[in-house]
């Protein structure tokens, strides 16, 4: 009996020694003293969130293994259980955003970091610049008419009079070579389908309107009597109540002026390939169309292009003579002339690179081909512009930072490289009748800087003019560090980092700190500005941070590749690492570390939190990816997310999604450590990520924290909104400034932030 009491004593001190070990391994300690976890001032005891019912008939088998999904109920937004969970999330969530001290202050003064004079980039066709202006006094801009830079102008089309409620989206302009016509082309908020109108640049009305118009691209054509677009075959004359992924054959239309849109012909369709995306462009010298298809799911795109010259307002269909059909990469038409046809590509680039290529009457290839533009690993292309008869202008970015760089675009020779300092080229125009370049600048400071560069006087008297600057209101550019460095990841791969920060901020481990990442779709997290940076830098005294995960494309394809399908590991561990990066180097602890993420970003913050509860004191995620086994059954994008993600009809894809679906991997975590304060944003009108993906994970999520009644009360909510859009910049003004209000006033809370 006495022998087995000390092998009894001698088990349970190994055991409590193993615990406390694996304890200290998974959490953040210095100085031996266990740091606190969670400085959330505001307490949710578990037994206030909803239960839901679980129905153990939403089973599913998958190469032999059964997947439960016990709240699939939760995907219907109709259903009347579903409308009451939904009430209820947001009815705990607005009682906690509404106990933030400063939600007022907040809210103030992200009112007034929003309330400037905005004007887009500035473009010119004819005679006249035009750009859109809008102010806090608009719903919708003003398109702006003048003949003088410095000047405001005059209103050539006040969207605010064409609809006071609001609810139009201006979606393009197209202006004629000649500039002296131009159409205008609109959607309302809830519509998929595009409305197309006419204008002279007097100003008057053109009697003529095409609708039902999506995917397109445009062209005026025959000295301004006709005109170029794309959509899908009408059926019965109409396109209402038809689903836009039912159709077909996208096709190119020409329409007559003065003749009905039912008597447009159609003029070519994709030779390969039914579901893809066709446009036209007209060539600068109206001899030629070009032709570009598609394919949506690789992006990758594949080019034609048929001699119109003589082709009187075509009685048939298109002769297609083929450019590039190796559906391979990415190529753009730039320019061309009467022989010759320029194409950006990154096939065998992923920082791009111009070919040249003679046009054949015959089917051409790669002989054909003549580098004009070097690829280059010291600079990725962006976009290449042909300005005048003389110059391309390419939009280039390195590390996150971009500027110009000026070719002969006979010879494809170097002329000149011209910076404008830390941030990013976000718009650029110009065109080969005139030789003026605009482009809007930004960075996490200043919203927007407006720039003209002149090369009437050729590359050697290049002028470099600032033609408006925006600051929002108190903001000193002076007061704010921004910083670009690298970490190593688990596997030492250096990963990009931004860090945006006041001037006098200490390492001193006290810093609030907020961590972005995206890590998909080759998508690069830009340092743009947004008011949410600006103001917790600013008025909480926080760093913004942006990792430059793996599954972007911050270094081209191979980026994206080693973070995408079965490499998605990857994005999860560099974000880690991000955050272990921040800690060990004394910017921050983990109960002041906040991390954020949108759409795929919103699954990589669900993912490290579940992984490493211990790193994060805060959690926000809008429109998150959550449910990745039937991630593609809950998109309209199916196709391009299975193209992400992987496909569960093959095994490895299975395993592998299953292995990291926030869904499915449901928990607590270990040593009765709390849950991070966790806060989700949707939309019951988000198509893309829609709000089914949050509704189940909260579901099931509850569920689990009922097992932790005694030590769990960091708030973990949910808020359900009702708008069209997935991304920011789809989202209506007060949607977006609301939202971001309440973002804030959680995060004051669950970091303890004190407004300054």
């Amino acid at each position: 009996m006495r022998e087995r009491l000390i092998y009894f004593g001698i088990y349970l001190f190994l055991f409590i020694f193993i615990e406390i070990v694996s304890a200290k391994k998974g959490r953040i300690y210095e100085n031996d003293v266990c740091i606190k976890q969670y400085l959330s001032t505001i307490h949710i005891n578990v037994t206030e969130y909803p239960k839901m019912t679980k129905l153990k008939r939403f089973t599913e088998k998958f190469h032999g293994r059964k997947v439960k999904d016990e709240y699939r109920y939760l995907e219907d937004k109709y259903f009347n259980v579903t409308i009451k969970f939904i009430k209820k999330l947001n009815n705990i969530s607005n009682t906690v955003f509404s106990k933030a001290k400063n939600r007022n202050d907040i809210d103030k003064k992200f009112h007034e970091l929003w309330n400037y004079d905005k004007r887009t980039v500035y473009s010119k066709y004819g005679d006249y610049y035009y750009y859109f202006f809008y102010n806090e006094s608009k719903i919708l801009p003003s398109l702006i008419q003048t003949k003088e830079l410095y000047n405001l102008g005059k209103t050539f089309i006040d969207f605010d009079k064409i609809d006071p409620r609001g609810e139009l989206e201006v979606k393009d302009l197209v202006f004629s070579r000649d500039g002296e016509k131009m159409a205008y082309i609109v959607k309302e908020s809830d519509k998929a389908w595009h409305t197309v109108f006419f204008k002279n640049k007097n100003g008057v009305d053109i009697d003529d309107k095409l609708e039902d118009v999506i995917y397109s691209s445009y062209s005026f054509v025959f000295k301004n009597r006709g005109f170029i677009y794309s959509t899908y075959p009408q059926r019965n004359g109409t396109c209402g109540g038809i689903m836009i992924s039912d159709f077909k054959f996208h096709s190119i239309y020409y329409h007559h002026f003065g003749e009905k849109q039912e008597d447009d012909k159609i003029l070519a369709w994709c030779p390969k390939g039914e579901d893809s995306i066709i446009h036209g462009t007209l060539s600068n010298n109206g001899k030629y169309l070009f032709i570009e298809c598609i394919n949506e799911i690789t992006g990758t795109t594949m080019l034609y292009y048929s001699d119109i010259q003589n082709n009187k307002y075509f009685k048939k269909t298109l002769r297609m003579i083929p450019l590039i059909t190796t559906d391979d990469g990415l190529y753009n038409i730039i320019d061309s002339s009467t022989s010759h046809v320029l194409i950006y590509t990154n096939q065998n680039a992923p920082f791009g690179k111009v070919i040249k290529m003679r046009l054949s009457k015959r089917s051409s290839n790669e002989n054909n081909w003549k580098v004009f533009i070097e690829t280059s690993k010291n600079r990725e292309i962006n976009e290449i512009l042909p300005v005048g008869r003389k110059y391309l202008v390419a939009n280039c970015m390195t590390n996150l930072k971009s500027f110009l760089v000026i070719y002969n675009k006979k010879n494809g020779r170097m002329y000149k490289r011209i910076e404008f300092g830390e941030g990013i080229i976000e718009d650029i125009t110009g065109n080969s009748n005139h030789y003026e370049v605009f482009l809007t600048f930004n960075n996490l400071i200043s919203p927007q800087t407006i720039y003209r560069v002149d090369l009437r006087r050729g590359t050697k008297k290049v002028v470099k003019q600032k033609i408006i600057e925006t600051l929002p209101n108190g903001v000193n550019s002076d007061d704010f560090v921004v910083k670009r460095l690298f970490y190593d990841g688990k596997d030492h791969t250096r990963i990009p980092l931004i860090m945006f920060y006041n001037k006098n901020t200490l390492r001193n481990r006290r810093n609030p700190i907020i961590l972005e990442g995206y890590g998909g779709f080759q998508t690069i997290l830009r340092p743009y500005y947004h008011l949410s940076k600006l103001l917790f830098v600013k008025h909480f005294g926080g760093i913004w941070c942006i990792a430059g995960i793996r599954g972007g494309g911050e270094y081209g394809k191979k980026w994206h590749l080693q973070g995408k399908g079965l490499n998605k590991k990857n994005s999860f561990d560099d974000f880690i690492a991000a955050a272990e990066y921040l800690i060990r180097k004394r910017y921050t602890r983990p109960s002041k570390l906040g991390i954020f993420g949108s759409s795929v970003g919103g699954l990589v913050t669900n993912v490290v939190s579940q992984l490493r509860p211990d790193l994060f004191g805060s959690v926000v995620s809008k429109t998150p990816l959550l449910d990745m086994i039937r991630y593609h059954r809950l998109t309209t994008h199916d196709e391009i997310f299975i193209e992400e993600f992987g496909d569960i009809a093959e095994k490895k894809h299975f395993k592998n999604l299953l292995t990291y679906s926030p869904l499915h991997n449901l928990k607590l975590p270990k040593y009765k450590l709390q849950w991070p304060s966790t806060l989700l944003f949707t939309s019951t009108e988000d198509v893309i990520v829609g709000p089914e993906h949050t509704l189940k994970y909260l579901a099931g999520l509850y569920r689990i924290l009922q097992k932790a009644v005694q030590y769990q009360t960091n708030p973990v909510i949910g808020f359900v909104g009702k708008y069209y859009g997935h991304h920011d910049y789809q989202k209506p003004a007060d949607k977006l400034l609301n939202e971001s209000v309440n973002m804030f006033s959680f995060l004051q809370q669950t970091l303890d932030l004190e407004w300054q």
